[in-house]
């Protein structure tokens, strides 16, 4: 288990209470870098951390809990894996143009490609942040995947929650472009036209909504869509990981010689 492989050779011996952010910060990055565990390895034992200093909070053992101010170490970035690319110009167009024949994914793709959200942020957006009159959209919370464990330290649960952005300086009011209000003004009546979409289209209502439940798109359900969609027009080996679309944007803008710090606040 994590408890006996890891935590337990570097901890075992440690007060509860003379362990600090530092030291599991530390313990974190030395088991990507040293042990070469995966993200998802080390989100599971930090998991397992946070919850026995909750338990111990709980029995009055210690006053707070380290292990929730610590952070997850960076994925490490493969020379081949696409990721933080930026996407070509001339299959952007291929892409826009693939999009604006697949109803679904058009808005989303659109919205990716010209605003430089988080795939998070996107989900999470409602009518009420859209103004169309003012070509502005509000981007103040975020969809974010959340982790139960068992008893055991294995993942029981992998469910979406609604909440705050990345960081505070993420919540921020967009000027969005025509053609992403235009596409969302065809969303608008596409969704209008299915059974039981008017009820959606409401302030409160989620802009981008499964066509099955009618409900806030999941992230594994965003994802399963886009993969179909890259395969369905011929770019399943393009390697268009969903992040490249931000990184796609910021490289845009500069290409506008727009200020890079001004960039920065953008995204």
């Amino acid at each position: 288990s994590s408890e006996r492989l890891h935590i337990v050779p570097a901890f075992g011996n440690a007060p509860l209470n003379r362990l600090t952010p530092l030291k599991i910060q530390t313990f974190l990055y030395q088991l990507q870098s040293e042990k070469k565990l995966s993200n998802r390895s080390i989100s599971l034992i930090r998991s397992i951390l946070v919850q026995m200093y909750d338990y111990a909070m709980e029995m009055q053992l210690v006053e707070s809990n380290p292990a929730r101010n610590t952070k997850l170490p960076r994925k490490p970035r493969t020379p081949n894996d696409g990721e933080g690319k930026v996407i070509p110009i001339a299959l952007r167009q291929e892409l826009l143009n693939a999009a604006a024949k697949d109803a679904i994914m058009c808005p989303a793709i659109t919205m990716l490609m010209l605003t430089g959200m988080r795939i998070g942020e996107m989900l999470a957006l409602q009518w009420k942040h859209v103004d169309f009159a003012k070509k502005t959209i509000t981007i103040h919370q975020s969809l974010t995947r959340e982790l139960e464990f068992d008893e055991d330290g294995k993942t029981k649960v992998i469910k979406d929650a609604l909440g705050a952005t990345k960081t505070r300086t993420s919540q921020r009011v967009i000027q969005a472009p025509d053609l992403v209000l235009t596409r969302l003004r065809e969303w608008m009546r596409y969704v209008a036209g299915k059974k039981g979409g008017l009820a959606t289209l409401v302030p409160e209502g989620f802009i981008f909504i499964s066509m099955h439940t009618m409900g806030m798109r999941t992230y594994s359900g965003f994802r399963a869509s886009y993969r179909h969609f890259l395969e369905r027009n011929g770019f399943e080996n393009e390697k268009l990981n969903l992040h490249r679309f931000r990184h796609t944007y910021a490289s845009m803008l500069l290409e506008q010689e727009i200020n890079p710090k001004i960039v920065q606040k953008l995204l």
